[in-house]
């Protein structure tokens, strides 16, 4: 019987969760797979174990957007899940479960989903025994917030579920007993502001709260939801928000073993309004410290009676300093006002550059700035930077040196003052210039 299935195979390999999956393209969906690796093998068991025909089905959130996963859940145990549909139940998910024996995948069994809009599937070790569990977050038809099931694979299937609890979720060890809780957030009830609940999980009974705390009122979007050390040796999340005003804003998380609660440092610091920002800038680890940084803005040093729009605003990465109970700044640099890219501005250069961006031209140029005037003063034009559409890059003679390559565009630079005291190298340009994520 011929079989409807959607595959490209693509062999990933997740660092941080030990597994790898197979990735599909959505104008792929009616392709036959080729016999390839575990994958290929997993999607023979739904074939060998459905009669219907079927097609993969692909998680739209989390670090794993793969239809089949094949993970290391932990004392060498190598399993594997895979989300499809059927054509007799194409309003279903079905989940098949598999364990990799004697080198080969033998079927364990399925669950069926009652929706066929999943939005995320993690291996995580939730209560602490070095394997992991198989959490599904999938949209329920009756409800805005989406829901979780948890699949233990033992001698048998066994699932948990908590309907309707999160609009976005994070999975992270948040008071560091070794294994991960699951911090749900709920946004957009119209009645209720923005909510956070830390919950653990027990073997018997499921995800059980821990904590709980409401979060900016005026959040209307979560644009960005990342666990880490948000300070030294203090694990907790970084919630990006975009607001009511449009602006944005980042709220940080962590739970408190001794109060048993979860607190947001920013309030505590009095400092949750430096956070507020035009820009779409997501927290992340910007410097490689292993603690993530906020991003916060402010208008770059500009000449005496200048028209402020007419220049860039700086972004300045700070972490926070539970020993101060403050933000220090980490990295400094400019942002182009379209949102694409940022350039990266040395301790000695930050407060003597500035920069203009011409929207025509999608060029944004880098001058000194003179302070030896009774009012401070452009200096000298040190380099620019040019976007181009790939066409044009490749229709015109370009000038400019190339520095950035995407799809659709091409980002160039040409240094035009290597003389002044501000001026930079080649390498220094390349290794200042960042895409922004999503560009």
């Amino acid at each position: 019987m011929k079989r409807i299935v959607a595959i490209l195979l693509i062999v990933l390999c997740f660092t941080l969760s030990a597994c790898s999956a197979l990735s599909l393209e959505e104008e792929d969906i009616l392709a036959v797979p080729k016999a390839s690796g575990d994958e290929s093998e997993v999607i023979s068991l739904i074939a060998s174990n459905f009669s219907s025909s079927f097609e993969l089905v692909y998680p739209l959130s989390g670090a794993n957007k793969n239809a089949v996963t094949i993970c290391d859940t932990g004392k060498d145990v190598i399993e594997a899940i895979a989300v499809f549909r059927t054509k007799d139940e194409p309003g279903t998910a079905e989940l098949l479960f598999a364990r990799k024996i004697n080198d080969s995948f033998t079927y364990l069994g399925s669950s069926a989903i009652p929706t066929n809009v999943i939005d995320r599937v993690d291996f995580a070790d939730l209560d602490g025994d070095g394997k992991r569990e198989i959490l599904v977050g999938y949209q329920g038809a009756s409800s805005s917030l989406k829901s979780i099931a948890i699949y233990r694979t033992e001698d048998e299937i066994s699932v948990t579920d908590v309907t309707a609890c999160y609009s976005r979720c994070v999975l992270g060890d948040f008071n560091s007993d070794g294994a991960d809780e699951v911090l749900c957030v709920t946004t957009g009830a119209a009645s209720e502001p923005p909510f956070a609940t830390l919950m653990g999980y027990h073997p018997d009974r499921g995800l059980l709260p821990i904590a709980d705390c409401e979060l900016n009122p005026e959040a209307q979007e979560i644009e960005n939801l990342l666990f880490g050390n948000i300070a030294e040796d203090i694990p907790g999340v970084m919630i990006d928000e975009r607001l009511e005003s449009g602006a944005y804003t980042t709220e940080a998380l962590y739970y408190d073993k001794g109060q048993k609660l979860l607190i947001n440092p920013l309030f505590i610091f009095e400092t949750a309004e430096n956070a507020e920002r035009s820009e779409k800038l997501l927290s992340k680890d910007i410097n490689n410290d292993g603690i993530l940084e906020i991003p916060t803005v402010e208008k770059a040093p500009i000449p005496e009676n200048a028209v402020e729009n007419a220049f860039c605003n700086i972004v300045v990465w700070k972490d926070l300093d539970f020993s101060s109970y403050s933000m220090q700044e980490k990295k400094t640099a400019l942002i182009c006002p379209d949102g694409k890219y940022t350039f990266t501005l040395t301790e000695d250069k930050k407060d003597c550059i500035t920069a203009q961006y011409s929207e025509e031209e999608r060029k944004m140029t880098l001058y000194s700035l003179d302070f030896d005037r009774e009012d401070t003063q452009l200096s000298h034009e040190l380099l620019y930077i040019k976007a181009y559409s790939r066409d044009d890059y490749q229709e015109n003679k370009v000038i400019e040196a190339k520095l950035y390559e995407l799809s659709a565009e091409v980002y160039t630079f040409l240094i035009t003052n290597s003389d002044d005291e501000y001026a930079f190298t080649d390498t220094e340009v390349e290794k200042s210039f960042e895409i922004l994520q999503g560009s």
